[in-house]
């Protein structure tokens, strides 16, 4: 069973659970629309009037300072979309700052601006 509530910070998941959109992380120019029947894929979109070019939101739990890690994302209205990663530290604005790293769908990095 997917969690209902975000995982506290450090808490492992457990067998079965899966990464989740976190509504408490997040910019108010994004709609969280919850998961798709699977159960295993999270939705997002921007709000009409969102405002600020990019808006972001960060997973609710992290992965430890050591070893391989990986995601994967659909983009499914077509649209400009950044991916990476953050510490907590980090703004929303994925990759302006010291503490994250985007990719961006212009085939872009970004990392300290």
């Amino acid at each position: 069973n997917a969690p209902t509530e975000p995982l506290p910070p450090g808490e492992a998941l457990k067998a079965g659970e899966q990464v989740r959109l976190n509504p408490n992380d997040c910019e108010a120019g994004i709609a969280l629309m919850g998961s798709t029947g699977s159960g295993t894929r999270e939705r997002a979109k921007r709000k009409a009037g969102g405002g600020a070019p990019w808006a972001g939101v960060r997973g609710d739990c992290g992965v430890v300072n050591s070893g391989r890690w990986a995601f994967c994302v659909w983009n499914e209205s077509g649209g400009n979309l950044r991916i990476g990663w953050s510490t907590a530290n980090a703004t929303l604005a994925l990759g302006t700052d010291t503490f994250s790293w985007g990719y961006g769908g212009t085939a872009t990095k970004s990392h300290c601006g």
